[in-house]
């Protein structure tokens, strides 16, 4: 009677160490390569996890998705290192390096940031990403205000300038091009030469200034006759973040979980 008791404890114990089932929901991406890549990490642990993600859309009702994880309408979302500290929502773990893309129509001068984007006509991602808040941040330290914003709305309309932080995409930003029927209209912005790097220059000060920040240099022939030299430029880490009232064990179990399954996602 006292082994069967012993054995009973015994069972409960291994049962209450071992990994549970958890359910998140994600918040769906605003920009178009994030939620690619949020779609593609749902079908991964829906093949291969116990655990599920659920993507779910940002409420109309919220002005920054990340007002969405505070108020606990979803528990994980993406967010870029670049965006202010929120004391409110917790750092899972760095997802993937997005890179700072400029391309610009062919003629226009880039000789410097307040050269190309006077009476520019800008696309620079959704509202409150932070590639829109780059841009607003050189428009404001340039004092430049006759600049044509066009909205994620109208998405055929060919800016002058493009600036968006985003992975590496060759295949999904050369079929982007043929889309829109814009290839071989555009050229893209290097901050200088590889050989700058470490040396004083302008991506120095822009990692000086702000940490987060990396330098990154984009190969020759990556985008075609996008980058007919290597490309200079800044990245910066894609976090998963949560809601601080998140269980830690969840948290727990989901990196875990996602370090796993790193080489599912990695593909």
């Amino acid at each position: 009677m006292k082994r069967s008791i012993i054995f009973a404890v015994v069972g409960l114990i291994i049962a209450g160490c071992s990994e549970q089932q958890h359910e998140f929901r994600l918040l769906e991406p605003a920009s178009p390569f994030d939620r690619v890549i949020a779609d593609e990490i749902v079908e991964v642990f829906e093949e291969s996890s116990d655990h599920t993600i659920e993507l779910v859309p940002i409420p109309d009702d919220v002005d920054a998705p990340l007002d969405a994880i505070e108020s606990g309408y979803a528990d994980l979302a993406f967010a870029s290192n670049a965006q202010p500290f929120r004391e409110d929502v917790t750092t899972v773990m760095p997802l993937y390096p997005t890179v700072l893309h400029i391309l610009y129509r062919r003629g226009r001068d880039a000789t410097d940031l307040g050269a190309l984007f006077e009476g520019a006509s800008v696309y620079a991602g959704a509202q409150r990403s932070a590639s829109r808040q780059l841009m607003e941040a050189i428009l404001e330290d340039l004092d430049i205000d006759n600049v044509r914003i066009i909205e994620e709305a109208d998405p055929e309309l060919l800016a002058d300038v493009f600036l968006i932080y985003m992975p590496i995409s060759p295949v999904r930003v050369l079929n982007r091009m043929e889309e829109i029927e814009a290839v071989g209209l555009y050229e893209m912005l290097s901050f200088g030469s590889p050989l700058d790097i470490d040396t004083g220059s302008l991506v120095d000060r822009a990692v000086l200034l702000d940490p987060r920040l990396s330098p990154f240099v984009i190969p020759i022939g990556t985008y075609d006759d996008l980058t007919p030299r290597p490309i200079v430029t800044l990245a910066v880490d894609k976090l998963l973040v949560a809601n601080p009232e998140l269980p830690d064990a969840a948290i727990y179990d989901l990196i875990n979980e996602m370090r796993r399954l790193q080489p599912g996602l990695t593909a």
